[in-house]
C-alpha cells in the first residue's frame, strides 16, 4: 500500500511545473557543461556556454522554491542563503576565474570546470568577507534609513 501511495505521489509531483523547470534547468547546465568541455567542436557556439549554464542554474532554484517542503530548515535552504549573500561577488568574480583557469592551469577540461566552480566560490567568500561586509557596515552606520533595501550580514 505505501509503494502505491508513494508511486502516486511522485506521479503527481512530477506532473507540476516546478519539477519540470528544475529538468529544464539541469538539461540546460549539463548542455552548457558539454559546450564548454568540447569547445573545439562548437567554435561559434562557446560564448553561449556561460548564459546557458547561468540560465539552468536559475531554472534549478526557481524549481527548489516552489517545492517548499524540500526547503524548509534543510541544507538545500542553507545553501541558497549562502549563495544569495555572495550573489554580488559572484557576479563580480566569475569571469575572471573562469579565464585565470583556461589560460593558466593545464589540466583537463572536467578539471578545470571543477577548478573553476571552486575558485569562484572561494573567491567570491573571500571578496564578501573583505570587501562587501565592510560597505554594508559602513551604510548601516552612517546611513541607518537604508537598512531596508539589504538584509543583515
Amino acid at each position: 500500500l505505501f509503494a502505491i501511495l508513494n508511486r502516486f505521489y511522485l506521479l503527481k509531483l512530477f506532473q507540476t511545473k516546478s519539477v519540470i523547470c528544475g529538468i529544464v534547468g539541469f538539461l540546460l547546465i549539463l548542455s552548457g557543461s558539454a559546450i564548454f568541455l568540447v569547445r573545439s567542436k562548437f567554435d561559434s557556439f562557446y560564448v553561449l556556454y556561460y548564459p546557458i549554464i547561468g540560465f539552468g542554474i536559475s531554472l534549478c532554484i526557481i524549481s527548489l522554491l516552489k517545492v517548499e517542503y524540500l526547503i524548509k530548515n534543510s541544507w538545500i535552504d542553507k545553501i541558497i542563503h549562502a549563495l544569495s549573500k555572495i550573489s554580488y561577488s559572484l557576479y563580480l568574480n566569475n569571469l575572471l576565474v573562469i579565464f585565470l583557469v583556461q589560460h593558466f592551469v593545464a589540466v583537463s577540461p572536467i578539471f578545470k570546470l571543477f577548478i573553476s566552480t571552486i575558485g569562484i566560490i572561494f573567491i567570491s567568500v573571500l571578496t564578501y568577507h573583505t570587501v562587501e561586509l565592510r560597505f554594508i557596515r559602513y551604510r548601516e552606520k552612517f546611513y541607518p534609513n537604508l537598512n531596508f533595501l539589504a538584509s543583515k550580514a
